[in-house]
């Protein structure tokens, strides 16, 4: 199983359905979105007909609400669960009023917060059998840390079953290098992942926890607010290996950028085989064009996650 973090933007929504079209089946796909209506199911659903979750950090308890009951009164929305904040499980009269919950996302402020902690310990029965463990951006720096945090909170459920998440990114927001430039970083988020797997397998305690890997693809995990700034798109795709993620990149989208350039540098990668998935024939096809200007910001995107969604589902 893998868990893919995405928000309901065109690209990353067409590389779901395309993921699905290359018949990955052992994906749960974790959805933001920042309306709670049904026409936004409806457009999810339309996209993707697998199971998914719905990741409500961007949405008011009160929506969280409607959003619960909408699903429960729709059988067109039955592929669809709500992954719940861990707020709500300090609010018993929220939890009695939705009745049992499958999901339940904890971001790393609660994982760092002693009281939720303490009081988690304390309660332990109100957590359901799926946890999302939300790291959100991980480096280098803090990796052992992060590593600490979690085996922590996961020793609170020894001797249990539970299914874990353990979901994290490591692109930066900014990436620092020019717009011209290519861009390498490790998959820390993978190696995260890795490293907790490690861990439980030497603990016999833990051995009847099913951990998960989870990531934000090739989307950083750090907001920004774009609110009154021009944005150029850069001519790139965010393509990752086994070990790493390349931004192959030509500079900015104005002018007579070269896209067919990007995709050759991808395509003479040793690790790349056109006949992997549909992201992976798109680029190799891209490079063999005499249209160099072809596809925008919301393609590449998808190319990229696509390929992204595959490599980790495999």
């Amino acid at each position: 199983m893998y868990m893919p973090a995405l928000k309901n933007k065109q690209g990353e929504l067409r590389a779901l359905q395309q993921a699905e079209l290359d018949n990955i089946k052992n994906i749960l796909p974790l959805l933001q979105i920042n309306e709670a209506t049904e026409d936004v199911l409806a457009k999810i659903s339309s996209k993707y007909k697998g199971k998914f979750l719905i990741d409500t950090r961007e949405l008011e308890g009160s929506d969280i609400k409607y959003l619960h009951q909408l699903i429960s009164d729709n059988d067109a929305f039955d592929k669809i669960s709500i992954a719940f904040p861990a707020s709500l499980l300090e609010s018993e009269g929220v939890l009695s009023e939705l009745g049992s919950i499958d999901y339940i996302e904890i971001n790393k402020d609660y994982l760092e917060n002693p009281f939720f902690i303490s009081w988690l310990k304390l309660h332990t029965s109100l957590i359901p059998n799926n946890i999302i463990l939300d790291l959100g951006y991980v480096d280098n720096n803090y990796l052992q840390e992060d590593l600490e945090l979690i085996m922590s909170f996961l020793t609170i459920f020894k001797n249990t079953s539970k299914n874990v998440f353990i979901l994290s990114g490591s692109i930066p927001a900014i990436i620092p290098t020019k717009s011209t430039e290519n861009y390498e970083c490790p998959r820390f988020d993978y190696k995260l992942f890795k490293s907790t797997l490690d861990n439980c397998s030497q603990d016999s305690e833990l051995s009847n926890l099913e951990i998960i890997f989870g990531d934000y693809t090739t989307v950083s995990p750090i907001p920004i607010d774009y609110t009154d700034k021009k944005i150029v798109s850069n001519v790139q795709i965010k393509y990752t290996t086994s070990d790493k993620y390349i931004l192959v990149r030509n500079g900015q989208r104005k002018g007579n950028y070269n896209l067919s350039e990007v995709c050759e540098e991808i395509v003479n990668f040793s690790s790349f085989n056109k006949t992997h998935c549909w992201a992976d024939k798109y680029i190799a096809d891209l490079r063999d064009s005499t249209d160099i200007n072809r596809g925008n910001p919301s393609t590449w995107a998808s190319l990229g996650i696509e390929h992204h969604i595959v490599l980790c589902a495999e």
